[in-house]
C-alpha cells in the first residue's frame, strides 16, 4: 500500500517509498534470523558490529526502530539524516573524463604517448596534441580508459590504477578555475536527483597556491577538490 504525504514532489515521495521498502526488506524475517528478527534496533545493529554501539548511534537506532511503521515519521528521520555517499570526494574526479579530455585538447597539451600523461606543449617525440582525440576515435578512447576505470579489467589492480588517474590529468584540472563544478554530475542539469554537496578543495600539488577563504570553506585555483 502507498502512503502519499500532501505537499510532497512525486520524485520525493519515490525516493521515500525506495527507502522505507529497503528498511522493510532488511528487516523482515526472510533476511533476519528468526532470532534477530523481533529483536530491538540497536541490538541488531550491536550484533553486526565489532565495537560497542556509542550512546548516538543507539539512540538513533532505537529512534528508527519506534518509527519504522510510520510513513511521516520515518520521512522526516531520513531527511535530518546527513546526506551524500561520498564522506572523501576530489571535484576533479567527480567530472566526465570527456570533458577533461576536451579542455586538454582547448588548452593546446599533448598528451605523452608511453603513459597517457596530459603534459605541458609544445608537443615534441613520445608526445601527441590532445586536440588529436577530437578526430582519432581511437585516441580519444585510450585516453578516457587511461584517465578513468572506463572498461578497466575485473582482475587489475583498481586501487592503483584509479589513483594513478589524478596525476595523468593534472595538467589539465589546475588551470580551469570554476570550470569542474557545473560539470560535476551532482550539479548537471541532467542530474537524475538534487544533491548538495560541499567540495572542499585542495591545493595543486607543487603548484604552490595559498587557500583562501570562502563562505568557511578552503578553495583553491583549479578545477580541484577535497
Amino acid at each position: 500500500m502507498t502512503h502519499r504525504i500532501p505537499g510532497l514532489s512525486r520524485r520525493t515521495r519515490t525516493a521515500a517509498a525506495t527507502g522505507l521498502s529497503a528498511l522493510a526488506l532488511l528487516s523482515s524475517p526472510a533476511v533476519l534470523p528468526a532470532a534477530h528478527a523481533d529483536a530491538p534496533a540497536a541490538d541488531r545493529t550491536a550484533r553486526q558490529s565489532s565495537r560497542p554501539l556509542t550512546g548516538s548511534e543507539a539512540a538513533t537506532a532505537a529512534r528508527l526502530d519506534a518509527i519504522r511503521d510510520d510513513p511521516r515519521l520515518a520521512e522526516d528521520f531520513f531527511r535530518r539524516l546527513p546526506k551524500g555517499g561520498d564522506l572523501h570526494n576530489h571535484l576533479s574526479g567527480a567530472v566526465r573524463t570527456e570533458y577533461l579530455v576536451e579542455l586538454a585538447a582547448e588548452d593546446g597539451l599533448c598528451i605523452d604517448t608511453a603513459t597517457t600523461t596530459a603534459v605541458a606543449p609544445p608537443c615534441g617525440d613520445g608526445t601527441r596534441p590532445a586536440a588529436d582525440a577530437r578526430t582519432d576515435r581511437a585516441f580519444h578512447d585510450a585516453i578516457v580508459r587511461a584517465w578513468s576505470m572506463q572498461d578497466f579489467p575485473a582482475d587489475g589492480n583498481g586501487h592503483d590504477h584509479f589513483f594513478d588517474t589524478f596525476g595523468k590529468f593534472g595538467e589539465v584540472t589546475w588551470r580551469h578555475r570554476g570550470n569542474c563544478s557545473p560539470r560535476s554530475p551532482t550539479t548537471s542539469p541532467r542530474s537524475t536527483s538534487s544533491t548538495w554537496r560541499p567540495w572542499s578543495p585542495r591545493p595543486p600539488t607543487g603548484r604552490g597556491t595559498s587557500p583562501r577563504r570562502s563562505a568557511g570553506t578552503r578553495t583553491w585555483p583549479g578545477c580541484t577538490r577535497s
